[in-house]
């Protein structure tokens, strides 16, 4: 029984992230792909997070500091997204987050306007730390129905963000909410 609880434990490690107790890349992945097989007609939204101007902050403030951001962020995106979907941290200062069973766009434009607003009021060792995010977003089944279809189109609505001044959203990678 103790070699089976080890394999387990094995399991869950390889799929969560070690900073912040999110999914990793892999564990939000098989996640997203599951539940798209299982409910091939549900519209989804795929919403990537990500910091802008991180390295400033890290020069800024240091290592620990931004490891705290992090930590800080991926609380904050677990509250705002608590039972609404799966999270998990694809890397750095860059998070995911898949809404299930949506009945419009507006949810997760409502979303990714509160993350920017959060983010606007983030506060390291008691100061402002300037921080803003850029967001991409991609709709189910509209432009796909598979983890890597969806990551790709949010992923050039993100960079439609930030190629327009950062600190916004994009759904249809020609207009940019700042």
């Amino acid at each position: 029984m103790e070699e089976l609880k080890t394999i387990e434990e094995l399991a869950k490690l390889s799929e969560e992230d070690y900073m912040t107790g999110l999914l990793n890349r892999r564990g939000g992945l098989k996640r997203i792909d599951e539940y798209i097989k299982e409910n091939p007609d549900s519209k989804c939204a795929f919403i990537i997070f990500d910091g802008d101007n991180f390295k400033k902050i890290n020069d800024t403030f240091g290592h620990q500091c931004c490891d705290s951001v992090i930590i800080n962020s991926a609380q904050e995106i677990r509250r705002q997204f608590s039972n609404k979907g799966i999270i998990f941290r694809l890397g750095g200062d860059e998070f995911v987050v898949f809404i299930a069973n949506i009945p419009n766009t507006d949810i997760a434009e409502r979303k990714a306007k509160e993350i920017l607003d959060t983010a606007r009021n983030l506060t390291v060792e008691d100061r402002q730390a300037d921080i803003t995010a850029s967001i991409g977003i991609a709709i189910a089944p509209i432009e796909g129905m598979e983890y890597s279809e969806l990551f790709r189109s949010a992923d050039r609505s993100l960079y439609c963000v930030k190629n327009s001044g950062r600190n916004g959203y994009c759904l249809d990678k020609e207009k940019v909410i700042h």
